[in-house]
């Protein structure tokens, strides 16, 4: 009787040519998929940004007024990061981020 030998596992060859045929499909997943882009912010969330940006830097409240629309609105930066500003402008007042700007 002739014994025949189980053969477990793989070859390093298996391995490499899997391990290849991943990589290409990986790439041609990255490179299939869109790239997401935030929009540019609009001109007043650019305002607010500046203006506690500035008066972090220089520890001194800002003061400055933003046009959103028709609309003029009044916001103070504080130097510990604060912005106060209208709730229209839905602006965070503890951390000063804009909540949403799609309006």
């Amino acid at each position: 009787m002739r014994m025949t030998r189980v053969r477990r596992g793989v070859t390093l060859v298996e391995l490499t040519v899997v391990l290849f045929i991943l990589g290409i499909v990986a790439v041609l997943a990255g490179v299939g998929s869109p790239i997401v882009r935030r929009p540019n912010p609009p001109a007043w969330v650019a305002q607010v940004v500046e203006a506690r940006r500035l008066a972090i830097d220089s520890a001194r409240p800002v003061s400055t007024q933003v046009s959103r629309g028709d609309t003029v609105y009044r916001l103070t930066a504080t130097p510990d990061g604060r912005v106060v500003a209208d709730t229209a402008l839905r602006v965070d007042p503890l951390t000063g981020a804009i909540e949403s700007h799609a309006r």
